[in-house]
């Protein structure tokens, strides 16, 4: 990357956290900027930036701390802190190191002091993945409902997207309580300059409400057809104009041809007559014996998931103790716990699956494909059954991925 690019990225960093709505607006008893710990030759400009981000936030007290430092320290000084605004200025590389923090620097005073935390990073790539987040929050069980997440796609602007031509600030995020995914509409960055100094190449998922789907749209180069006055000051002259835009990128058509199969379906539930929530259903080869790491799996999985609704009438506090403890259990100790609970297989039974010839579009959706129905080509009413059966299932896998 040249000195120059480095430059920019820099000063995205230290002023990127001012120029977007959080997902709760309302006024939070306190602002937290953290500052990043590397390059340490950096911190002073973090700083300056974290500075420049309290002035826009509206908190009953505002403070600075290093990434390094515990916020479960600065919430046991202020008992009556119930909801935090945290921002952060530093450097940043995805999703995934989204969810360490979250875990290591966030969860802790969740637990300890249930604080509601409205988390605003606008460092590059911050949410690179939101699905990935989102996986993550669903993990913390009710933990979850005290964090909202903020981030960009890819990398920012920051502060700067105001002054600068296009759009640039990708953003997306994850709502705790509700675990909704939340993507800009397309309007607002389709066709829209773009940074392509440093966002070439970079993308970004919005929805598309004219067509209602998902689409991904990439930084590319353009070149555009312009009216310019001619030099002479006289009469006009139509010239080429290129410029870095967000392109929404075409689906790719893809066809499928499936023969007849023969499916072992094995359904694993309680030992009761009705059937219940907990299941669990593998599928195997027609004559493929039912590996034993399956059969453990099923009766751990199982075993976990009453233990937990046994808990289900507790109070908040009790229930919570339990949850964490029955979370926290080895494989060995719930299969010991649990040994009570009585696991059977409750189907086990050969199916055949028939075969199958469609047109599908294939969608890149952060980096992994969706297939969605364009066109089916079959006559027999089975094969259309299951093709709908598998189309669901695709739209059922994008929404709640």
């Amino acid at each position: 990357m040249r000195k120059s690019h480095q430059f920019i990225l820099l000063s995205l960093a230290i002023f990127g956290l001012n120029s977007e709505p959080t997902l709760a607006a309302e006024k939070r008893d306190l602002c937290i900027c953290q500052t990043g710990t590397s390059p340490s030759n950096e911190i002073k400009f973090f700083k300056l930036g974290c500075k420049t981000w309290s002035m826009t936030q509206s908190c009953g007290e505002k403070i600075t701390i290093s990434l390094d430092d515990s916020i479960e320290d600065v919430l046991a000084d202020r008992p009556n802190v119930k909801s935090v605004k945290l921002g952060y200025v530093g450097h940043w590389s995805s999703s995934r190191e989204t969810n360490e923090f979250i875990e290591e620097k966030v969860l802790p005073s969740v637990k300890k002091y249930k604080v509601y935390f409205d988390i605003h990073n606008s460092a590059c790539s911050a949410m690179n993945d939101p699905y990935d987040v989102r996986t993550f929050l669903k993990g913390l069980g009710k933990d979850a409902r005290y964090i909202h997440m903020y981030g960009y796609q890819a990398i920012s602007t920051g502060g700067w997207d105001p002054i600068l031509p296009g759009k640039n600030n990708f953003w997306s995020a994850v709502n705790g309580n509700s675990l909704e995914v939340q993507f800009p509409n397309c309007k607002e960055f389709e066709k829209k300059q773009c940074m392509g100094m440093f966002q070439s190449k970079e993308e970004g998922v919005c929805y598309d409400q004219k067509d209602e789907k998902f689409v991904t749209l990439k930084c590319i180069e353009t070149t555009r057809k312009v009216y310019r006055q001619n030099a002479n000051g006289r009469g006009m002259s139509q010239v080429n104009q290129t410029r870095f835009e967000w392109v929404k990128q075409l689906p790719e058509l893809f066809y499928e041809a499936k023969p007849d199969t023969l499916t072992r379906v094995v359904v694993f539930d309680l030992d009761t007559e009705e059937s219940s929530m907990h299941e669990v259903r593998i599928e195997l080869e027609a004559n493929q014996e039912i590996p034993s790491e399956e059969i453990r799996y099923a009766n751990i999985q199982i075993k976990k998931r009453v233990m937990i609704s046994r808990i289900q009438d507790l109070n908040d506090e009790e229930y919570e103790r339990q949850y964490e403890d029955i979370h926290n259990m080895s494989n060995e100790e719930i299969l010991k716990k649990g040994k009570d609970i009585d696991v059977v297989i409750k189907q086990d039974e050969v199916i055949r699956i028939p075969g199958i010839q469609a047109v599908f579009e294939k969608y890149e959706i952060l980096g992994r494909p969706y297939p969605l129905m364009k066109k089916i080509v079959i006559n027999r009413k089975e094969g259309e059954d299951y093709i709908k059966r598998v189309n669901q299932d695709a739209r059922y896998k994008f929404s709640d991925f």
